[in-house]
């Protein structure tokens, strides 16, 4: 589009994306890339805060955590990707299932896995848990946010995903071993 140095990855995703993504469409890419790092930088971090007095972890995790974690946050900044915002999703809803509120706990997990699908292993992680109330929170949520994609995704992009890209994705196919730019 006439822009240089973005650093922009292009790696499968889920049509969500497309709907999630609509209200930084409109702005320059620049821009939007800024707003998009600086929102998941802040949610990041708020989640870092939430999960660390959670689980009690002392100054000194909480401090080299960041260094352990360079290239990955790096990353995640440079590229504009949305790790970030998952584990935001992720956390809040692990907090969130940690206090019974499992209606809170499968809005956020639905997020993370419309954006990325590794986190449909919740759906397992429930089942061993025998958690039917969460399982089916969490599944009606999933169809929820599949549903409110398609005021700007069209059908047949979600059946070209899940026939096409999906299954290519997970044989491997469109990753030949590890870079450092898409393992944030």
């Amino acid at each position: 589009l006439g822009h240089d140095g973005l650093y922009l990855a292009y790696y499968p995703n889920t049509p969500f994306l497309a709907f999630f993504f609509q209200p930084l469409a409109a702005l320059d890419p620049w821009l939007a890339k800024f707003t998009w790092n600086l929102l998941s930088c802040i949610l990041f971090i708020v989640a870092w805060f939430r999960l660390s007095k959670f689980f009690q972890l002392s100054a000194r995790v909480i401090f080299l955590m960041p260094f352990l974690f360079f290239l990955c946050l790096r990353n995640n900044i440079l590229f504009g990707q949305v790790y970030f915002f998952v584990f935001f999703c992720l956390s809040e809803g692990f907090l969130a299932y940690q206090k019974a509120q499992k209606g809170k706990a499968a809005f956020w997990w639905s997020w993370a896995i419309a954006i990325k699908v590794f986190p449909i292993l919740l759906l397992v992680f429930l089942g061993f848990k025998r958690d039917l109330k969460a399982l089916l929170y969490l599944s009606m949520a999933i169809a929820a946010c599949l549903i409110l994609s398609l005021w700007s995704v069209d059908w047949s992009d979600w059946m070209f995903y899940f026939k096409e890209v999906l299954p290519k994705s997970s044989s491997g196919a469109y990753y030949d071993g590890f870079t450092a730019a898409s393992k944030s």
